[in-house]
């Protein structure tokens, strides 16, 4: 098994599914994941201390 992961993550995509099962992933392999469901959302979000 591969090492497991860390750090903040901002995680832009456009199709629900997709972005759930994406974020999902990620948590399971040690990340902290904020998602966002567009680019705008993701750049009012978007903080240089808040993410890796």
């Amino acid at each position: 098994m591969p090492g497991r992961g860390s750090g903040y993550l901002l995680l832009v995509e456009d199709e629900p599914v997709i972005r759930a099962a994406l974020e999902r992933a990620l948590s399971r392999a040690g990340y902290t994941v904020s998602s966002c469901g567009s680019v705008e959302e993701a750049v009012e979000r978007y903080s240089p201390q808040n993410f890796d």
